[in-house]
């Protein structure tokens, strides 16, 4: 269960990013400071590049914890039909989606694309975010009974985002009479 183990931290770290960045965005949705403007984008970037590691290439040498790769091939064709079932998506809408995410990671996060485009400044994460708690969910049954890890994502997420507002609110205030010196 290595990549097993390895899946498990990018699921927590690409729902983290994007949990923090909501949180950010609730407490301050245009942050006058280019020092919130920076987490806010390494957020969305580093969201992009985790999310593709699970569902953008399959290359078992170079993305081990990508759903192809831990969830048995007997098992594919449920998984897929179960997660666009789970997403409310045909498979044309899905892989649209897949594309979009990575044509921003591509373009915007791990590469940086001057080229004339169709990505998006920034991704809708919420399919990406239903899409990693199913993976989730079909991952741990695979996990060995002495594994920790949250039981459940969602929970976990809610969590997580509910203490990161208590602490942006705090970060925030504290910044709020910092005068952007840098521009």
């Amino acid at each position: 269960m290595v990549h097993g183990e390895q899946a498990v931290d990018v699921l927590v770290g690409f729902v983290r990013s994007v949990h923090l960045r909501r949180a950010l965005s609730a407490v301050d949705p245009s942050p006058k400071l280019n020092f919130w403007r920076v987490i806010f984008g390494h957020c969305t970037d580093m969201a992009a590049i985790e999310w593709c590691k699970l569902f953008g290439s399959d290359d078992a040498q170079y993305q081990p914890v990508h759903w192809k790769n831990l969830i048995s091939p007997a098992q594919h064709d449920n998984f897929r039909t179960d997660l666009l079932v789970a997403l409310d998506k045909t498979q044309s809408e899905w892989l649209d989606y897949r594309v979009a995410v990575k044509l921003y990671r591509d373009t915007h996060a791990a590469h940086r694309d001057i080229r004339p485009h169709s990505a998006k400044r920034y991704p809708d994460y919420t399919p990406a975010l239903e899409a990693a708690y199913f993976y989730w969910d079909r991952l741990l049954p695979l996990a060995p009974p002495d594994f920790i890890f949250p039981e459940d994502l969602r929970i976990y997420s809610t969590e997580f985002e509910a203490q990161a507002k208590e602490v942006a609110e705090i970060a925030m205030r504290a910044t709020a009479q910092i005068s952007e010196k840098v521009s």
